[in-house]
């Protein structure tokens, strides 16, 4: 059994299969509870990765006035029971731009104000975790190709 797994493609399938499982344990717990990391780099800005109803969301939050600064730490964790809930909901004023479908939403908004821009990215769960499965089977079951040597 230890012979099957000389070389770096099945290896490496192992990985990607774990990587694989992981972000299927993710999909799963987004149903259940909503994650969201809050990362502020500098004061007028703020990062969000949220995790929520199967889908992975990232924001990007810039304001032209009023600082971010209300952590005592750069980036913050939230959790919460429930994957419901907009981040984006109390600024969808002024669509800048927006391209949506099968689970996919990007776009860039501003607030009612005008003084909070914010462009975001949602993916669903399932175009992660698909691509990484197939990729990992395929790095574990094809057959590695036999070393030509010459005399």
């Amino acid at each position: 059994m230890g012979e099957f797994f000389n070389g770096w493609r099945r290896k490496s399938g192992l990985v990607t299969l774990a990587m694989a499982l992981l972000s299927t344990v993710a999909w799963m717990r987004s149903y259940v509870i909503r994650d969201k990391l809050e990362i502020v780099p500098h004061p007028h800005c703020l990062h969000a990765i949220v995790s929520g109803s199967g889908r992975l969301v990232w924001q990007r939050l810039v304001s032209t006035d009023m600082p971010f600064l209300h952590y005592d730490f750069p980036f913050v964790l939230h959790s919460s029971d429930g994957p419901e809930g907009d981040d984006l909901a109390w600024y969808r004023r002024e669509v800048e731009w927006r391209l949506e479908g099968s689970g996919f939403d990007f776009g860039a908004v501003h607030s009612f104000t005008g003084n909070v821009r914010a462009q975001f990215a949602k993916v669903p769960y399932w175009s992660l975790v698909l691509p990484l499965t197939l990729l990992s089977a395929w790095l574990i079951l094809i057959k590695p190709r036999k070393e030509e040597r010459s005399p």
